[in-house]
């Protein structure tokens, strides 16, 4: 069911589910039993979703396939098996001239 306004000339606005068919017909308001008229809704212009406020935090998303800060962890179990079957090895860094000795 849609979700009217309703204005109560004592207590202000309050909201209420009503049918379709009973769009029009005022509503008693729940405070002081008055029967409030439903209040106009002023028309969106633009359509489509509503903007986040200014403070809101950003959507939150995940990055492509394989991008390690929104994957899991791995269990050291897990973490062997990757390893066995050709995944890529997370380790620490390699000292600064461990590229350039030879062996």
């Amino acid at each position: 069911m849609p979700r009217y306004t309703y204005e109560c000339a004592a207590c202000g606005s309050f909201d209420e589910s009503r049918p379709m068919a009973a769009y029009s017909e005022p509503f008693a308001c729940p405070h002081c039993g008055d029967l409030a008229p439903r209040a106009m809704a002023a028309a969106r212009i633009g359509g489509g979703a509503a903007r986040a406020p200014a403070g809101a935090a950003a959507p939150s998303r995940r990055h492509s396939a394989g991008c390690g800060c929104c994957s899991p962890r791995l269990s050291g179990a897990m973490r062997a098996e990757a390893v066995a079957a050709g995944a890529p090895r997370r380790g620490p860094a390699p000292t600064a001239g461990s590229f350039l000795t030879r062996e």
